[in-house]
């Protein structure tokens, strides 16, 4: 076998267990897991702490409705 046909054969190998890890994804989770997509709202914006590094983050509160209750909640 030469190299082009060594190169083919890994990518069918990779490309198998991506098609398999694929298909057991979702499988593998239950229902409240997966991702569900919803409308939030920015409730708060603070300012970063004094004398923080410039790698910390700007404080936010953000709200949603829970699909499965309908309550808002942070």
């Amino acid at each position: 076998m030469d190299l082009h046909g060594h190169l083919v054969l890994w990518c069918g190998v990779f490309g198998i267990v991506a098609l398999v890890g694929y298909a057991r994804s979702p499988a593998g989770m239950p229902r409240a897991q997966r991702a569900v997509r919803v409308m939030g709202r920015i409730e708060e914006v603070r300012e970063p702490r004094h004398g923080s590094s410039q790698k910390d983050w700007i404080p936010v509160v953000v709200f949603f409705r829970d699909v499965s209750t309908g309550r808002s909640s942070p």
